[in-house]
């Protein structure tokens, strides 16, 4: 026990010590170690043994959260589409879930049918941006170009919001028919079989008088 400084006291007799501590085949009372040094290295046996469960437990949380994280699948279901029944062309709700990334879109509007045009910004018409259902074509490609920018993709869309003003040709109605074959070219299609939620509103006059749509999109994933 070189090294250990054990409390002690004084030995009551021969039969009171432990046998690795007695001095000689007799006792006479002289302070020498004796049973205070056996709880001492219980206390301390126990100390560590407490210590190493401490370890192992930590050891073990660690291991199970580790085979957690690796049993979870990397692409968990984040966005949840809620089809309307019977299944329409357009989906009846989305619940988008914790840990999902959402990007919002601005309005966007048509752009001129003929990119190379001179004509200046100002005087161009109606003819310009084609019909309703063509410029429900252009502005969809807008934003299938912004989502590709930000890493997204028109899968991805989880909600529409469609602005249409009416269409002098139909006595200043909104083109609703028009809208939808522009829509059905981007939706339910091969290369993007699913669809989102949408809302369409017929409105007085939009930023110009040559257009006929501006859409809000918002995707998440």
């Amino acid at each position: 026990m070189a090294g250990r400084r054990y409390p002690f006291r004084a030995c009551a007799g021969a039969g009171a010590c432990p046998a690795r501590y007695r001095a000689g085949a007799g006792h006479t009372g002289a302070r020498q170690p004796c049973s205070l040094n056996d709880d001492y290295d219980r206390f301390l046996a126990a100390t560590r043994y407490f210590n190493w469960r401490i370890h192992v437990n930590r050891n073990l949380h660690a291991a199970i959260l580790a085979t957690a994280l690796l049993t979870t699948p990397a692409t968990a279901q984040t966005v949840e589409k809620h089809a309307n029944t019977p299944a329409g062309l357009i989906l009846q709700s989305v619940t988008v879930k914790p840990g999902a990334t959402t990007l919002y879109l601005s309005g966007q509007l048509a752009a001129p049918i003929d990119p190379a045009s001179k004509i200046p910004p100002a005087q161009l018409t109606a003819a310009d941006f084609g019909d309703t259902k063509i410029q429900t074509i252009s502005v969809l490609n807008k934003i299938k170009a912004i989502l590709k920018q930000h890493g997204y993709a028109m899968s991805d869309i989880i909600k529409l919001t469609v602005f249409v003003a009416g269409d002098p040709k139909l006595g200043g109605k909104m083109d609703f028919a028009g809208m939808n074959d522009g829509f059905k070219q981007f939706f339910g299609t091969t290369e993007n079989p699913g669809t989102v939620a949408r809302s369409t509103i017929q409105v007085a006059a939009l930023a110009g008088p040559a257009f006929l749509v501006e859409i809000e999109a918002t995707a998440a994933r």
